[in-house]
């Protein structure tokens, strides 16, 4: 197999330019920590395929179609299509943002910031041409470690939710730190003549949240420090660190009386904890990569690809778990998402409860209304409801709609800056039958011989992510090696198993497509391993117009 490698850098800086992650609109960046880079991965069998892991917080749907463009329009590059390309994000949350279509997910940014999108355009499609151009005969293989316990890099922050799972070990309060994947895999790449390494692909599931939202600087966080350590080893090698099924899993406490015989947070400079987190997701690489224990990748590569809208999947019943609802639903964010978690603080507890009361309030009121609408109406809105339960809805994806009024402009100004352009762009016109998530995303596997990556739009939690893995393990022919790379392609939210969506924490209320999520993802990850899926079987993505994109722009960024 020939393989390429190259890195860009894709940093844009303009003092006060949104950062995406946190949802917060104070959060802007007054300098630059670290750079953010593009490390692209061109792999070339027969079929081409290339891997980008970007330094933000994840792709879109619009990067990855416009890096398609750039490629074919500046570099007159043929290779690559949205079937053949995967860009995944590292999740950092000190990344600019606004690079997205979808009206929720720039909001905080005060609309799209065209700037920002077209510098990730610009610098992923150069990473990927030009690693499309120093391709070399190379050897594969993975290898894999396990964090010891003592070793404080990630812990689960809503054990509550993870402990419901009927496939877990019991654990007490005070063990975070065990209620999360300790495995670290990577895939290392060396020149096949030289032997000298090309690079590595790392992968370990730990959320990019150790700066919180009241740093203003732009930093590819512990995620970045690792890649940065690790290519000053070895100089010339293009070394990416990835996430994983990272959805509950925080480089932060949520219990202060966690037992561990190592100290937290013992740097009052933020940046000083993603200096410690990344060491030790650095040192663990480099343990592995010093091992002899590794497992040779080769084999031809297969591309499956599809668009599929998740509220309309038939979903399997061998994912539904006795579930009577048999689908997912239309977007809708529930009131925990509001709060924000440990990571990153929302609404004040007290707003939260009144929310949360209002919530339960206007629910009651609608329900009682429903008899009043036709039979057709009624029915509609109450599978959305039964898919949705026991999420206290307070946001609807399409339409838009605040505990279920369409008309957004009702509420009161001055409550939170994206708030106010919520009511802006709603007052405008900017947001008319538009939805304000995606309801189609992509799903994508990469197959590198013996080696298959699952490409996940949105973020997964641990358990879920175990699910699915297992699910396609069991349905593959032959000794097959699976990985999980999330932020993919597109951003869709979390993604939860039902027992954790029933406790309904941080992550359940930003499932966005209900309590069958995950039986639906399976459903597609599974036919689209077995067979694919054709071309007349893709849906298709809602496409902004430019008059839509114009109206809802930030012309400062």
């Amino acid at each position: 197999m020939k393989v390429g490698v190259y890195k860009e850098e894709i940093t844009y800086f303009k003092a006060g330019v949104p950062m995406f992650g946190y949802g917060k609109s104070e959060h802007r960046a007054k300098a630059i920590q670290t750079p953010l880079y593009a490390r692209a991965y061109v792999f070339d069998q027969g079929q081409i395929t290339a891997l980008v892991l970007a330094e933000i917080q994840s792709c879109t749907i619009v990067l990855k179609q416009k890096v398609v463009e750039c490629l074919k329009a500046q570099y007159k590059c043929d290779l690559f299509s949205t079937d053949n390309i995967v860009i995944s994000g590292n999740h950092t949350h000190c990344a600019p943002g606004g690079y997205s279509y979808y009206p929720l997910y720039n909001f905080s940014s005060e609309g799209v910031c065209n700037q920002v999108l077209s510098t990730y355009v610009n610098g992923i499609a150069k990473s990927i041409y030009m690693a499309s151009q120093a391709t070399k005969e190379a050897s594969l293989s993975l290898q894999s470690g396990v964090f010891e316990p003592d070793v404080p890099v990630a812990f689960n922050r809503s054990l509550k939710a993870y402990l419901k799972n009927k496939d877990v070990e019991p654990l007490e309060s005070t063990q975070e730190h065990l209620a999360v994947n300790r495995e670290m895999q990577q895939l290392v790449i060396h020149d096949k003549q030289t032997r000298s390494l090309i690079g590595v692909i790392n992968w370990f599931g730990v959320h990019t949240t150790c700066m919180g939202n009241d740093f203003l600087k732009i930093s590819s966080d512990s995620k970045g420090v690792a890649s940065q350590k690790m290519e000053e080893d070895h100089p010339g090698a293009v070394i990416a660190f990835a996430q994983s099924g990272c959805g509950d899993v925080s480089p932060n406490i949520s219990n202060p009386k966690v037992e561990h015989p190592n100290t937290f947070h013992t740097h009052k400079d933020p940046f000083g904890k993603a200096i410690e987190n990344g060491t030790y997701q650095y040192q663990k690489a480099k343990e592995i990569l010093s091992s002899d224990k590794r497992t040779a990748i080769n084999g031809d590569i297969q591309t499956a690809h599809v668009f599929k809208n998740v509220s309309e999947v038939q979903i399997s019943s061998d994912y539904l778990e006795n579930n009577k609802t048999k689908k997912a639903a239309l977007g809708a964010m529930g009131v925990p998402f509001f709060k924000g978690t440990i990571d990153g603080k929302g609404a004040p507890d007290f707003l939260m409860s009144c929310i949360h009361v209002g919530a339960l309030i206007n629910r009651a009121i609608y329900k009682c209304m429903l008899f009043f609408m036709s039979k057709e109406k009624r029915q509609r809105r109450l599978t959305f409801f039964k898919a949705h339960a026991p999420k206290n809805i307070l946001l609807e994806s399409f339409p838009g709609r605040i505990l279920n009024f369409k008309n957004l402009g009702f509420l009161p100004r001055g409550i939170d800056k994206a708030v106010n352009e919520m009511i802006r762009q709603y007052k405008s016109g900017a947001l008319k039958d538009q939805p304000l998530t995606p309801n189609v995303i992509p799903f994508q596997l990469i197959t590198l011989g013996n080696l298959t990556l699952v490409c996940l739009a949105g973020e997964i939690t641990v358990t879920a992510q175990k699910r699915l893995l297992k699910t396609l393990k069991s349905e593959s022919e032959g000794t097959q090696y699976f990985v999980l790379t999330p932020y993919s392609n597109a951003y869709c939210g979390y993604v939860t198993t039902p027992e954790e969506y029933d406790v309904q924490c941080y992550e359940a209320g930003h499932t966005l497509y209900g309590k069958n999520a995950l039986a639906a993802f399976q459903t597609v990850f599974s036919l689209l391993q077995k067979k694919g899926y054709s071309k007349s079987e893709n849906d298709k993505p809602y496409m902004f117009s430019e008059e839509q994109i114009k109206q809802r722009t930030n012309l400062n960024y």
